[in-house]
């Protein structure tokens, strides 16, 4: 059963339970407040018959207006309720369409009275009916408003239903229930698309890598040097672009294996992997630095770093600042001209002349937030500065 049917049976029971209450009590209001009328008549009409016998008109006329009681002319096709007979009088209550009266007859005289009561009776009923229909309005409204809720959450097991090509049964299972078996399926079959795609990818990596082997292998057979330099450059950049695309689409926080290191280790790692010379790179360490880390991830995230600062300088070395909490490259180089959030995208360049960064810097960024470090661009003195903040709870340093 769906949760509408469930929703509509509980208001409709709801309903028809405050329906039966309410009339309970507006029956209970209306049988009290007759009790209080027929008190009210028996305990005036000696009083009444006293100054009618005595033709005390106005006491009585008094008597009447202390009591809320008025006296009425005629009266006709009314149901006695209560009589009582008196020596050469009789004293009754009567009703009629839901008034009482007191009729007083002595000797061949009748004089009628009715309270007036009624009148304060028929506004508290008016109020007390208005409230309920107010209560019933609003349990209708609400019931409305909850199943309008309950509309986008169907539509959205529908679509989860389709996605992982679940059969809808409406007789066993309510939308919640649907909801959480399609989410479990559907958390299963991404899980599962997941894997899928990191094999792809394996597989494809294994598929562009073959050729590439392949054609540096042919590269040997050429005699021309040159030729073959610039052959053997092309396809050592294209086999860099495909490891670093395959490591950028495989990084995940699941994969990481976090462990203590310092500085030193992932730097002389960094570099032997770049296979840069001294002359190229001047390391200043100004402070120790340990830290937490996967040690492959941030390899490849620094050696991004040193490539792309060899490949951008301008006369002059790169320069590897080590700070007590931030890892800092910088070299001699042209200001970025956009935005340092432009350059974190795949494959930016500033230009359609110029050379872009590849993926390098989009790999640094996935690299540092998976770490929870911050990766951060400034140029000041002719020199582009990046720094990698890998203990955010310490003080910022001063930049250089």
């Amino acid at each position: 059963m769906n949760i509408q049917k469930k929703l509509f049976i509980f208001f409709a029971f709801n309903g028809v339970l405050f329906l039966a209450i309410s009339s309970f009590l507006y029956l209970q209001n209306n049988k009290k407040q007759e009790l209080l009328i027929d008190k009210i008549y028996l305990n005036s009409a000696n009083t009444i018959l006293k100054y009618i016998t005595k033709e005390q008109n106005t006491q009585l006329k008094n008597y009447l207006l202390s009591q809320n009681l008025q006296e009425i002319k005629n009266l006709k096709n009314y149901k006695v309720t209560y009589s009582k007979d008196l020596v050469l009088s009789k004293l009754a209550i009567v009703k009629k369409e839901n008034t009482k009266y007191l009729i007083v007859e002595y000797l061949d005289e009748k004089r009628i009275f009715f309270s007036k009561l009624y009148q304060k009776f028929k506004k508290e009923n008016y109020i007390l009916l208005v409230f309920f229909l107010i209560i019933f309005i609003l349990n209708i409204t609400l019931f409305i408003l909850i199943n309008r809720l309950f509309k986008p959450i169907k539509l959205l097991t529908q679509r989860m239903l389709d996605f992982v090509s679940l059969s809808k049964n409406t007789s066993n299972f309510d939308e919640i229930q649907e909801l959480n078996i399609a989410f479990s399926i559907m958390t299963q079959k991404i899980n599962t698309l997941l894997m899928q795609h990191k094999d792809l990818l394996r597989d494809m990596g294994h598929e562009l890598k073959t050729p590439i082997a392949r054609g540096k292998f042919i590269i040997q057979k050429i005699e021309q040097e040159n030729l073959k330099v610039e052959l053997n450059a092309v396809f050592n950049e294209l086999n860099s672009l495909t490891s670093t695309i395959l490591n950028t689409q495989l990084l995940s926080k699941e994969n990481m294996k976090i462990s203590n290191f310092d500085i030193d280790s992932i730097l002389l790692e960094s570099l032997q992997r770049v296979g840069a010379s001294e002359d190229e790179v001047e390391i200043q360490k100004r402070n120790e630095l340990n830290f937490q880390a996967d040690f492959s991830y941030l390899i490849l995230a620094f050696k991004n770093l040193i490539e792309n600062g060899l490949k951008y300088k301008i006369n002059d070395k790169l320069y590897i600042i080590i700070k007590e909490d931030r890892i800092i490259f910088k070299n001699r180089a042209k200001r970025l001209k956009k935005e340092f959030e432009y350059y974190l995208k795949p494959f930016s360049q500033e230009d359609k002349n110029s050379e872009g960064f590849g993926i390098g810097l989009s790999l640094v960024q996935k690299i540092a937030t998976l770490h929870n470090f911050q990766l951060n661009y400034y140029y000041k003195n002719d020199f582009i500065h990046f720094e990698m903040i890998v203990k955010k709870s310490m003080k910022s340093a001063k930049r250089e």
